[in-house]
């Protein structure tokens, strides 16, 4: 814009003349190359105080002046301080311009000739039926490959992106450039430094900082919190705490914001720094030769805490300044003690003295205990126990019956509680090392029923079901009346005091006439039971399952196959031999 008296312009007229302009008159050529071309025209003008344009002498355009012909000594009709105006010249545009040469012309007037400010800017555009192209640019002077559309889009905006655009439309015509167009975006802060836990001593001083993303939108703004409350006046980047006392010491945390978000930081603990302590010591240790050892130490304590390793009292180890001390494939002569300092700005604490012990032949296991044979009444505990001797680790696996691995029995004791007729066996351990294993004699196990009067049923049955176990005579009761007796209860597995329990007998039949059929019944935990079939009721009768006792009640099905002829099923308990 051309003036005086505005920051707006960038032409500046002299301002030493007195009185000042009453008004300028400006004009400029410009070519046409095929006004037929052009279906539309139009000007853009910023003015301040009136205006008058003219193409090739044709007036197009007149705002606040006068009607007529006017002079230079003319003036506005009124004060019209930025004034902006867009007209469009639509029609007989053929009339108004020249195939080559053509003048534009405009006359500013000012207010009155004593005015401080004058200002005028002018812009003719042209448009044509010629089919246009785009071509958008950054930054004034950096193409943008593929951005050749009259709409520039952008998808997930990132802040590199920000800047000047514009775009230039050209067709056979010629070409024009739009104005520029800033592009600001907004990125919220990003922490990328957050502030740190500190351990101070009383009376010194702190600080806490956060370090924000130079991407993120400024200005920005911080607010520090202790204990969540709000610190007045803590509103920098930094937090300074000087000659720190116990009220100081808690939880520190900064929210920082912009135009386009808010975060907030991690939590910083300010504490009084804390002497180490040592909560696990290293441990002893026996290897051998080869193996590689690990001795390692757990410390409470105000951080930094820095390690120095030892090795028989005071031969310090280099680069062996971590919790942990690893010696790789160890020798006789590594054999010794070996043990760690641990130092904070505190203070320092020495760990214990953990021995090596490298043996140069591994030795295998020996027992040196033997498990024992014993007797228990169903129901009690049973302890078994194995001694051996050898280079560690030492572990131990039990096992019953010869092959059958018991699972979780890794102990040098087992214990066997609540024993059952089922737990009756035999019973060995297998110790082993890197050495080699060891195994152990055979310790049998027998559980036996105790039947104090006699009469075929154990005194821990009668005392569970309310019977007299040194009552014989109760073995043929009849305590619900069901028709059973209680010694048949007892075989049964069922209950002597409640009538409708009893061992039931389900049959399906399969096929017509009985000829194919499905036996159920419920084999009670600790019986054992024969199923047998016959052609007669009065026999003879034929083995066609045995059921062995087991520890938990369980369903038996049997099915028959296809066959002529009736047929009769008993169930037999205990199993027949």
């Amino acid at each position: 814009p051309l003036g005086y008296g505005l920051s707006l312009t960038n032409t500046g007229l002299p301002t030493t003349t007195n009185p000042k302009y009453s008004s300028v008159f400006l004009r400029r050529h410009f070519v046409v190359n095929d006004p037929a071309a052009l279906s539309l025209l139009g000007i853009s003008l910023l003015a301040d105080d009136g205006v008058i344009v003219w193409i090739n002498g044709q007036e197009i355009y007149r705002y606040n002046v006068p009607a007529g012909e006017l002079s230079c000594t003319n003036t506005a009709l009124s004060t019209n301080f930025n004034l902006q105006q867009t007209v469009l010249l639509s029609n007989n545009l053929q009339s108004l311009l020249v195939a080559g040469d053509n003048v534009l012309a405009a006359q500013v007037f000012n207010v009155n000739s004593t005015n401080s400010t004058l200002l005028f800017d002018l812009q003719l555009v042209g448009g044509s039926n010629a089919p246009a192209s785009y071509q958008w640019y950054f930054n004034r002077t950096n193409l943008l490959p593929g951005a050749t559309q009259p709409a520039l889009v952008f998808a997930d905006l990132l802040p590199f992106q920000a800047g000047e655009y514009q775009v230039v439309v050209s067709n056979s015509q010629g070409f024009a450039t739009s104005q520029v167009a800033a592009l600001v975006v907004l990125v919220p802060p990003v922490i990328i430094a957050q502030p740190e836990s500190k351990a101070v001593f009383l009376g010194s001083n702190a600080v806490l900082a956060v370090g924000v993303d130079t991407n993120s939108t400024r200005p920005l703004a911080y607010q520090w919190y202790f204990n969540d409350n709000l610190l007045a006046g803590a509103t920098n980047d930094t937090l300074s705490l000087t000659n720190v006392q116990s009220g100081n010491f808690g939880n520190y945390y900064v929210v920082v914001s912009n135009i386009a978000g808010v975060v907030t930081s991690q939590v910083a603990t300010i504490s009084l720094i804390q002497p180490p302590v040592i909560v696990s010591q290293p441990q002893d240790v026996h290897a051998p030769a080869g193996a590689n050892v690990t001795f390692s130490v757990s410390v409470s304590g105000s951080a930094p805490l820095f390690y120095q390793w030892f090795y028989n009292g005071d031969v310090r180890l280099a680069f062996q300044n971590g919790p942990t001390l690893v010696l790789e494939n160890v020798s006789e002569g590594m054999s010794g003690t070996y043990h760690v300092l641990v130092i904070n700005d505190a203070g320092s604490v020495t760990s214990r003295m953990a021995t090596l012990t490298v043996e140069t032949e591994a030795q295998p296991p020996t027992i040196t205990a033997q498990p024992s044979s014993q007797t228990v009444p169903r129901g009690g505990t049973a302890v078994l126990s194995v001694g051996a001797s050898g280079d560690p680790p030492l572990s131990c696996q039990w096992y019953f019956n010869m092959t059958n691995l018991i699972a979780g029995a890794t102990n040098f004791t087992l214990v066997i509680s609540n024993a059952d007729l089922l737990d009756a066996g035999a019973y060995y351990a297998v110790i082993s090392n890197p050495a080699g294993s060891v195994t152990s004699l055979v310790a049998n196990l027998a559980v036996v029923v105790t039947d104090s009067d006699g009469d075929g049923i154990p005194d821990d049955w009668e005392l569970a079901h309310g019977l007299n176990p040194n009552n014989p005579a109760d073995r043929n009761q009849d305590a619900d009346g069901d028709g059973m007796t209680n010694w048949q209860e007892y075989l049964a597995g069922t209950d002597p005091a409640n009538p409708n329990d009893a061992l039931k007998l389900q049959i399906q039949q399969l096929a017509p006439g009985w000829a194919s059929w499905t036996l159920r019944f419920t084999a009670v935990s600790n019986h054992s039971y024969t199923v047998q079939r016959s052609g007669i009721i009065s026999g003879p009768w034929q083995r066609l399952l045995d059921v062995p006792a087991v520890s938990t009640n369980r369903v038996i099905e049997l099915s028959n196959p296809v066959q002529n002829g009736p047929v009769y099923l008993r169930v037999i308990t205990p199993q027949q031999p």
